[in-house]
């Protein structure tokens, strides 16, 4: 959300302005009741310098966009980091804790030689289990991670589009409203209000795809996180079953080895 923000905002207010700058050399225009060659060049003047405003403006909306897209990209890639290296962590704790079970149990010793084959079966379905489980969530954090970075460029690609759109309206409009400068008093209103008409009108349609292009990455990153969620938990939910399922194994020749040994 917080890209959202930023990003629009940046974009909202480069559009602001550069709709509001005009508005100075219109009320001068707007003064001069006759075109003389003076009147002509100083309105000429005043077209450049909108243009050179223009280009400082944009150059700093670029510069605050591409800050926004670095520092968006280095906070998935701390989350991404941080959730490996807790994934890492558990797994290691995982392990250390499964191969201390399995110490105790070597120390206790088992004589029978059907109870040896039943531990050996019992540690290769963990094993296995333990297997799976780690290469269906490393899966599902993958095809997350691919799809996301789809949508992030997908975001990026429609809002790079939709200011590319506005600032070619605005530069048309403007090519046209610099032609003002030999019209009549009437001719240079009309263009002054051309401009301003087209300005807002590209700034208007260029907010309403920047929004949708945020829509649309919103709706595609909540189902894919649901999807990812639901894989992981149907991931521990099988591990967790097939250690039950070894455990009533082992149980069960445990058993059967206490009442061979009785008779």
């Amino acid at each position: 959300m917080s890209y959202l923000k930023t990003g629009l905002v940046s974009l909202a207010m480069a559009s602001m302005v550069l709709s509001a700058t005009p508005l100075v050399a219109f009320a001068q225009d707007a003064t001069a009741t006759t075109t003389t060659p003076a009147l002509a060049a100083l309105c000429n003047v005043r077209s450049m310098d909108y243009q050179v405003r223009l280009l400082k403006i944009r150059a700093e909306a670029d510069a605050r966009l591409t800050q926004t897209r670095v520092d968006a990209d280095a906070r998935i890639t701390r989350i991404q980091t941080d959730r490996d290296s807790l994934l890492v962590a558990r797994r290691a704790e995982w392990d250390a804790t499964r191969e201390r079970q399995r110490v105790e149990r070597d120390i206790k010793g088992y004589k029978a030689e059907a109870l040896k084959q039943a531990v050996s079966t019992y540690r290769a379905t963990i094993d296995a289990a333990i297997k799976a489980r780690h290469t269906t969530i490393d899966a599902t954090h993958k095809t997350f991670r691919d799809a996301q970075n789809v949508a992030i460029t997908t975001r990026r690609t429609s809002i790079d589009a939709a200011v590319k759109a506005r600032r070619d309206a605005i530069d048309a409009a403007y090519n046209t409203w610099k032609t003002r400068c030999t019209g009549t008093k009437a001719e240079r209103q009309a263009a002054n209000k051309a401009f301003q008409d087209a300005t807002k009108s590209a700034r208007t349609t260029s907010q309403a795809t920047i929004s949708a292009a945020q829509k649309t990455f919103t709706d595609t990153m909540k189902p894919l996180r649901a999807t990812r969620d639901a894989a992981q938990k149907t991931a521990i939910t099988t591990y967790q079953q097939a250690v039950k399922t070894a455990q009533e194994v082992m149980k069960a020749a445990v058993k059967a080895a206490k009442d061979a040994a009785k008779k």
